[in-house]
């Protein structure tokens, strides 16, 4: 088949594709190239001198029964495609039919939907990725191509299912045989995770700590009359008048050796931990949702002193109560709430900001919950913050 023959044809199928045809198999949509189109524009031009390729074309044509000629030699003179031959078309030309493509791409996805079918923010991604296909467009926004999708989905499952203290680079290497697989798509695995789950975290590094995965061997941020042992030496925090950084290996039972407060509390944003100085209480940086670490550290208080009362402090929106939520689940420790009801809203309402749609959405599917109707502080906070449109971020308690 010649070149402009092919040239013909592949104009057909890009308006096929485009066409109601395309996407839905019932509509009998007529496709068809007139005069009005350049390639057969030329036909009438003045200049036209191709009179023996257009016939040895149009004859090519016509034999293969690839189209129909309408109204030949009039001005109203049309080529049809014949959508019964799409697939003989495809082949002639090189190309893959695109609704065959689409249908072994939403076969692969879905057996992946059952893969990973006890993954939440995986069955979303592949789940928003079929529903592109059901719409007649392969996903690109969300993966590129098949192995930029195993890495991503191969890697958000890994650390999530993640049950043990472990660096990022040995993660890597158990799941991929490759130290470097996780850092080096760092980017492309957080992107997918912010854009499907329901967690607010700052970062990768953030994402994989709250599963226990750590970049270096981490540390957990104290300040406070607390007198610690490290390396057989005594250290008295309260005497270095600073925030003091615990490494995780040496969160053991001979850490700590006095505890002069009877109040603990874990603070969620960096520059309130940093503010708050009441000598009454002893601050943990809780970071956002806590980590191994801390969850390890705030234990190991609690074993020490069972008397001793927690409190945590965090952002007044649906973020921050899921935060003290996970925390008092991870420990097994009742915290108060501190600064997180309704007084602090009316208190600072100057400084709060408007929910946004995923907030109302997420605050009135919280608010059904079981713990949160247990929590008359939280379940009032959520009724005034829906009223009234508005969230509090930590940083206006400075």
């Amino acid at each position: 088949m010649n070149k402009l023959s092919k040239t013909i044809l592949k104009l057909l199928i890009k308006k096929y594709l485009r066409s109601g045809a395309f996407l839905d198999f019932k509509k009998t949509r007529k496709i068809y190239l007139s005069l009005k189109d350049d390639v057969l524009g030329k036909i009438h031009s003045s200049s036209f001198n191709e009179d023996d390729l257009y016939n040895e074309s149009f004859k090519e044509l016509k034999a293969s029964k690839f189209v129909e000629f309408e109204n030949e030699n009039t001005p109203d003179f049309k080529v049809v495609l014949n959508l019964g031959k799409l697939q003989d078309i495809f082949e002639v030309l090189g190309e893959n039919d695109p609704k065959k493509e689409l249908k072994k791409e939403k076969a692969y996805l879905e057996d992946l939907l059952g893969k990973y079918k006890n993954n939440e923010v995986l069955q979303a991604l592949l789940k928003k990725s079929i529903e592109s296909i059901d719409n007649l467009h392969l996903p690109k926004s969300i993966y590129k191509n098949h192995e930029s999708l195993e890495i991503i989905l191969k890697a958000v499952n890994g650390i999530m299912d993640n049950k043990e203290n472990i660096l990022l680079r040995n993660l890597s290497i158990k799941l991929f045989s490759d130290s470097k697989i996780l850092e080096k798509n760092s980017d492309l695995i957080f992107q997918r995770v912010k854009q499907f789950s329901n967690y607010n975290f700052t970062d990768f590094y953030d994402f994989c700590e709250h599963y226990n995965i750590s970049k270096n061997v981490g540390f957990v941020y104290v300040k406070g009359d607390i007198k610690i042992k490290l390396n057989d030496q005594i250290i008295d925090l309260n005497a270095t008048k600073s925030i003091f950084a615990v490494p995780s290996n040496s969160l053991n039972e001979n850490l700590i050796q006095e505890v002069n407060v009877s109040k603990v509390m874990t603070i969620e944003n960096e520059t309130t931990f940093n503010y708050f100085n009441d000598p009454n209480y002893l601050y943990v940086f809780s970071k956002g949702h806590p980590t191994h670490r801390v969850v390890s550290f705030l234990k190991l208080l609690h074993d020490f002193n069972p008397n001793l009362t927690f409190y945590h402090c965090g952002d007044i929106d649906w973020g921050g109560y899921n935060i003290y939520f996970d925390l008092v689940e991870k420990t097994g420790i009742n915290f108060e709430l501190f600064n997180m009801g309704v007084a602090t809203l009316e208190k600072f309402k100057t400084y709060g900001k408007e929910l946004t749609s995923t907030d109302k959405r997420n605050l009135t599917l919280l608010k059904e919950k079981n713990k949160v109707k247990l929590n008359k502080t939280i379940s009032e906070a959520i009724d005034y913050m829906l009223k009234n449109n508005i969230k509090l971020e930590q940083e206006a308690l400075n």
